[in-house]
């Protein structure tokens, strides 16, 4: 069920969603670093699609995520630097936003409800849309009230506040230098705040994985469906409560029987790719899981059914590919940037 409500870009460009270990990659052979001597095609690949408007390659939450764990105030801007040419900070709408999107139109295709009464657009410009929140600096008055089109309107303001959104969401991207983080921790700066959130929810998964090794059978059985029930309870169930009484009735009213639940859940796009990994982790009782796998579950999630390529790392590849997953969502995935060329080429040979 892709919904309406969500508007997508039609290519070209395309989107193409780079994992972090690949923009590293990418800025290590942009600065000469030893390990990036194999990677040099590669970027010069990315670089000629984003030039001639083949590709665009948008940032997600994710993405700052990890960029905020490199301790290197240098290396964090080797890679903001190549994020900012490729990327020309274009992000993705927020997963949690995307979620309730999806959950909506997955609700009216059930109840024959209204439809999309607001549009909201997939890619974005910065940090701002990228956790769900307004992007960009914004000019108010004495009394609090925006005046930033007024603004804008005077003279060479336009221009000044451009400027000053650019430096923001650089500064946002390479983060703070190490002589400013003692100021900035007295007035709550806090970088791995959202690991804490993935901290909670990794656990929610490491108590998943402790009751399945009280009945294994689960793991060779319906794996599936005991991810997507617990996907609904953990994920889902608050979005879905509200938006059934916006309408006006209990969840339970439209989605009492258990089958109808199951489609219901399995019908949003990013919640599907959701259960395919964790499913796939979870089959194997020996995997934890961290804080880093709760990230990388929640940006393929987004990316997957959302980007036109998709470009991560081996074992995620396998398992997007060979779920069958990335074929029902019409994504390209691979496991290299070095596979690009040919895609590329192959675009380039379809217009």
């Amino acid at each position: 069920m892709w919904p309406p409500a969500l508007l997508r870009p039609s290519p070209p460009p395309e989107l193409v969603y780079l994992d972090m270990n690949h923009w590293i990659n990418l800025a290590q052979a942009a600065t000469g670093h030893p390990n990036g001597v194999a990677h040099l095609e590669a970027l010069e690949i990315c670089k000629a699609a984003r030039a001639s408007n083949t590709a665009l390659f948008p940032l997600a939450a994710a993405h700052y995520f990890e960029m905020a764990k490199i301790k290197d105030p240098r290396q964090r801007r080797d890679v903001a630097a190549v994020m900012e040419e490729l990327s020309s900070f274009a992000t993705l709408l927020d997963r949690t936003t995307v979620m309730g999107v999806e959950l909506r139109a997955a609700l009216d295709a059930v109840t024959g409800g209204p439809g999309p009464t607001i549009t909201v657009a997939l890619l974005g410009r910065g940090i701002g849309p990228a956790f769900g929140v307004r992007g960009g600096l914004r000019v108010r008055d004495a009394n609090g009230e925006d005046v930033t089109d007024e603004f804008v309107a005077v003279g060479d303001n336009a221009s000044a506040l451009a400027s000053a959104n650019l430096s923001l969401e650089r500064a946002m991207l390479a983060g703070p230098e190490d002589k400013d983080l003692a100021a900035l921790a007295e007035r709550g700066y806090d970088p791995l705040a959202a690991f804490k959130v993935a901290q909670r929810r990794a656990d929610q998964e490491e108590g998943m994985r402790a009751r399945l090794d009280e009945d294994p059978r689960w793991r060779r059985g319906r794996i599936y469906d005991v991810v997507a029930a617990y996907e609904m309870s953990n994920e889902l169930l608050d979005p879905l409560e509200k938006a059934c009484a916006e309408r006006g009735y209990l969840w339970q009213d439209v989605l009492s029987e258990r089958e109808t639940l199951r489609r219901f859940t399995r019908s949003m796009p990013s919640t599907e790719v959701a259960i395919v990994l964790k499913a796939t982790r979870h089959r194997d009782g020996t995997l934890r899981w961290t804080p880093n796998d709760i990230t990388d579950v929640d940006a393929l999630s987004l990316a997957v059914p959302y980007c036109d390529v998709v470009v991560t790392e081996k074992y995620a590849h396998h398992v997007l590919v060979a779920s069958g997953v990335a074929k029902r969502m019409s994504t390209v995935v691979l496991p290299s940037t070095s596979q690009l060329a040919d895609h590329f080429a192959g675009v380039r040979g379809a217009l």
